[in-house]
């Protein structure tokens, strides 16, 4: 991932100074992309998995599952930061 984005931010600034007399185009045929695997065996949560984690008091996966919230954001709130009674949260 560290080359890409070496190759990315090199490229980018051959562009702004006309360092390169390829274009953007012309240099696009070099680069492959992996072709993309359709996940099609995604499980969606019943609303009986999702009562039994409320029922359970899992109130953080229930959190992260309806909010997308990342987990270094989750782990950053604080008591003050969730007002459920309200249906909010601070991030």
């Amino acid at each position: 991932m560290a080359i890409k984005k070496v190759l990315a931010v090199s490229l980018e600034y051959a562009f702004t100074h006309d360092c390169s007399s390829a274009g953007r185009k012309d240099l696009l045929q070099y680069v492959r992309l992996p072709e993309r695997k359709v996940k099609t065996d995604r499980k969606i949560f019943t609303d009986d998995e999702i009562q039994g984690c409320l029922d359970q008091k899992a109130y953080g996966a229930v959190i992260l599952l309806f909010t997308g919230m990342r987990r270094e954001e989750f782990l950053a709130l604080t008591e003050d930061n969730i007002h459920l009674d309200e249906g909010w949260i601070h991030v």
